[in-house]
């Protein structure tokens, strides 16, 4: 089934268009089904899987108070009896347990993939339905603050974006210097299994997650840049570290790393498209950081500079927030569902 200009009413659902993080759909690109066919109709309480590719395992739950939702041929539909409550197996698919039975059932002829047949064949503990319902209630109210942090987050993120943006545009343009020679630029060493659940060290990947590692080779204050997956992602940190053989690592600084990272975020992903070609995936070259412009710090900048830290403060302790708030998550799904 393919898909048209989205009609305001039916929408069409492709695995690109769930989140990897939240399950919720994008907000962005929506379109409508060219087949309206009642086999590929959502009802209340359905549960999405994808069964190919690098989603594989990904998961939607549809509620009726949506607008129609039609899925695509890459999706595969459950929906569950009278004693199993969707909502409870949409939590138990985002726990540990669950990712790595994807994991072992999907790694063969060398493509991601699970079927129909095999998804059935899941084993979880189901309780009673009415200690189901208390656990998805739970679960329900967790997610609902994640909400609430992350629309504040988007919202401030977006103004300091905007003022970033008028405070250094015509600066970039007429008195700047290439990234590179403002910091040294290397990338991690390891492969992303490297992680370790109960590591002593931040381990940095191309994903927005922050992972833990048994070992360190950094030492320092850094910028971390994801060159593929969340390509284009960028974390400021200070202190001992690892991080994967993608992830560029900006240290030695020559100028104020405030700047720098105001500078990528405003300037990366232009850059980025312009080196891409059309139908291939992102990624970033170490030639790239050379294209990303450093305007000289003078006192009015670094006035403008001064201004903005009090919102840079709100923002830190938002992401802290929802860092806390996603452990308190990982925790329930890890001590809830056996």
């Amino acid at each position: 089934m393919s898909a048209i200009t989205y009609d305001g009413t039916n929408r069409y659902i492709r695995i690109t268009d769930i989140d990897n993080e939240t399950h919720e759909l994008i907000d962005t690109g929506e379109t409508s089904p060219a087949d309206f066919s009642s086999k590929y109709l959502l009802g209340e309480g359905d549960l999405l899987f994808a069964r190919t590719g690098a989603s594989v395992g990904k998961t939607y739950f549809y509620q009726s108070n949506k607008e129609k939702q039609y899925f695509a041929g890459y999706l595969i539909k459950f929906h569950f009896k009278n004693q199993i409550t969707g909502k409870y197996v949409f939590y138990f698919t985002q726990t540990k347990n669950y990712k790595n039975w994807v994991s072992t059932f999907s790694k063969r002829s060398g493509q991601s993939g699970i079927n129909a047949e095999e998804y059935s064949k899941l084993k979880l503990y189901i309780p009673v339905i009415k200690e189901q319902e208390l656990i998805v209630q739970f679960l329900e109210d967790l997610d609902k603050k994640l909400n609430i942090v992350r629309t504040k987050l988007a919202i401030l993120k977006k103004y300091r974006k905007g003022l970033t943006k008028n405070l250094l545009f015509f600066r970039i343009l007429i008195d700047a210097k290439p990234l590179n020679g403002c910091c040294k630029i290397t990338t991690g060493k390891l492969d992303a299994n490297a992680m370790k659940p109960d590591g002593k060290y931040k381990f940095f990947t191309c994903s927005k997650e922050d992972y833990l590692i048994d070992n360190y080779a950094f030492d320092c204050e850094a910028i971390l840049v994801a060159g593929n997956g969340e390509v284009g992602y960028t974390k400021y940190y200070k202190g001992k570290f690892n991080a994967y053989q993608r992830t560029y690592v900006l240290y030695n600084f020559k100028t104020d790393p405030f700047l720098i990272k105001t500078c990528i975020d405003l300037q990366i992903n232009s850059v980025i498209r312009k080196e891409t070609n059309k139908g291939t995936m992102p990624y970033i070259k170490l030639g790239t950081f050379s294209k990303i412009k450093i305007p000289n710090i003078d006192e009015k900048l670094s006035c403008d500079l001064n201004f903005l830290k009090p919102l840079n403060k709100k923002i830190f302790i938002l992401e802290d927030s929802l860092k806390k708030i996603k452990l308190i998550k990982q925790y329930l799904l890890k001590n809830l569902f056996i």
